[in-house]
């Protein structure tokens, strides 16, 4: 194999279309070897620029093929206007490895599937290197995949773990020219779709601007859960736009560890919509004043009742909670939940400070007893369990505020630890 000359400028020049869509990129010299320093615009990882002819064409064609988007641990093909989410290496045995379904989203209608990965993809994977010891973005995943193909020369017990496994990524397509702004907000209501049929489904992480991460999920249990909403994953979902704001809060519940904290993120999400809830019949009510012909010579008798129909509205927060509940949420959707645990829901529960919590149902409760009597009981609880836990938060505050003033925890160092240590 011969060597070639792999000076920065002859570099560059090749690189052209890759540097022209991702400026964020540079060719610099590193320690005596040239490398492309800030792919994704991050400052942990580098592509290294191999010296063998057959290794650098190979790796040029990927480069130049693709742009890092960097808010996503993803490549953008552009000839083929297909998005690839770095994932990881899945066993062959693995059900996401089969995984196909239609995403339809404002009108558009997106195919979706777990694959093996590109060989793009694989090429950048095989030339990256860290640029430091940690990633707060994991280095776009890429240690993995950067493993496998060098398998015969990794420990016995690594050569084991990776013998059943594809290196795999999901593929979104067509995406069209990429627009990061809106593949942020497609993201978050794929997150938000994927998870409500599959509980436990890997999701797009979206890394913030500047590059802090996104960290990863809360490593519940897919034990004594349901997984499926709806005994299984559909082949076509139909996405209506949600709130951004919404999409926000789920996405800071699903990466929080705290059980307590997370509560309050998804208490807030019904909090929000019971604040804006306008029950049906008093939406009606004012269109029919608003909409008529002669609206703008409005008599006092037409104010009067828009005054009435307003200040119906002061419900307490209570009130529009139960509400919001009653007309937004399945009591036959929330028994699932409740049935895999009923000898937890059905026995009192004790919290700290003092707090506790009546039986949420019966004992030998039933769904259909349970869709009978589920309001106002649900609401209730909920509404306690959140006061309760504002409370105690805002108590610890206040008791230990002096303390954190004088008595800093030390800093220590956060250990990286590669993806497939842990699986």
């Amino acid at each position: 194999m011969s060597k070639v000359d792999h000076t920065q400028s002859l570099w560059n020049e090749r690189l052209g279309p890759f540097l022209q869509d991702n400026p964020y990129c540079s060719v610099e010299r590193i320690g005596g070897a040239l490398a492309i320093v800030r792919p994704w615009n991050d400052s942990s990882l580098v592509i290294r620029l191999p010296a063998i002819a057959t290794e650098q064409e190979e790796l040029i064609r990927a480069l130049n093929a693709v742009h890092l988007p960097p808010r996503f641990t993803a490549i953008c093909h552009r000839a083929t206007t297909q998005i690839e989410f770095i994932y990881f290496p899945l066993k062959t045995s693995d059900s996401e490895l089969h995984r196909k379904f239609q995403f339809v989203f404002r009108g558009r209608a997106y195919q979706c599937s777990f694959a093996p990965s590109s060989s793009q993809l694989l090429s950048i994977a095989r030339n990256f290197r860290p640029a430091r010891p940690s990633s707060e973005t994991e280095f776009r995943n890429l240690p993995p995949f950067r493993d496998f193909q060098r398998t015969p020369s990794l420990p016995k017990g690594l050569q084991q773990f990776f013998s059943d496994r594809v290196p795999t990524s999901f593929f979104v397509e067509p995406i069209g020219v990429f627009d990061e702004e809106q593949m942020v907000d497609f993201a978050l209501h794929m997150n938000f779709y994927v998870r409500y049929f599959d509980r436990d489904g890997p999701t797009i992480v979206v890394h913030d601007v500047p590059l802090d991460v996104t960290q990863g999920n809360s490593g519940n249990s897919k034990h004594d859960r349901n997984i499926y909403i709806s005994g299984g994953f559909p082949s076509v979902i139909s996405a209506r736009e949600t709130n951004p704001a919404l999409l926000r809060i789920l996405r800071a519940a699903e990466n929080e560890d705290s059980p307590r904290v997370k509560y309050l993120y998804y208490y807030q999400v019904t909090e929000y919509c019971s604040f804006y809830f306008i029950d049906k019949d008093v939406r009606d009510d004012i269109r029919k004043i608003l909409t008529r012909p002669d609206i703008v010579e409005a008599k006092d008798t037409d104010v009067g009742r828009l005054i009435d129909i307003i200040s119906n509205l002061k419900a307490t927060d209570k009130d529009k909670l139960q509400r919001v509940i009653e007309t937004r949420c399945d009591p036959h959707v929330v028994w699932k939940e409740l049935a895999i645990k009923s000898d937890y829901f059905s026995s009192t529960v004790d919290f700290d400070g003092g707090f506790s919590t009546p039986p949420l149902i019966p004992k030998g409760c039933t769904e259909e007893s349970f869709c009978a009597i589920w309001l106002p009981k649900l609401s209730d609880v909920l509404y306690k369990i959140r006061n309760a836990l504002v409370s105690n938060i805002i108590n610890k505050r206040n008791l230990f505020s002096s303390c954190l003033d004088v008595q800093r925890p030390s800093s220590t160092q956060r250990v990286q630890d590669a993806h497939y240590a842990h699986q």
